[in-house]
C-alpha cells in the first residue's frame, strides 16, 4: 500500500462522528483511548468506536495507554 492508499482504506472504516471511544492521527500508526495522554493534533485526528475497528484500519495500541 502507497501511504494515500493506506489513508483511504482507514477512511473507509472510521466513525463520521467525533464520538468514538478511540483516536488515531491520519499520520501515525498508534490508536488511544480517550483517557490517555498524548494523542495528537485535533486537526489530524480520526476516531473508531472499537479497537477492532483501528486495528482493521492498520493502527496498533500505543504503549503508554491501556484500555481501563
Amino acid at each position: 500500500h502507497s501511504l494515500n492508499q493506506n489513508t483511504s482504506d482507514r477512511a473507509s472504516v472510521v466513525s463520521s462522528v467525533r464520538t468514538g471511544k478511540i483516536d488515531a492521527s491520519v499520520n501515525g500508526t498508534r490508536y488511544y483511548y480517550r483517557h490517555c495522554k498524548g494523542t495528537g493534533s485535533e486537526k489530524n485526528k480520526i476516531y473508531f468506536d472499537t479497537a477492532a475497528e483501528a486495528e482493521a484500519s492498520g493502527y496498533t495500541l500505543a504503549l503508554n495507554c491501556k484500555p481501563k
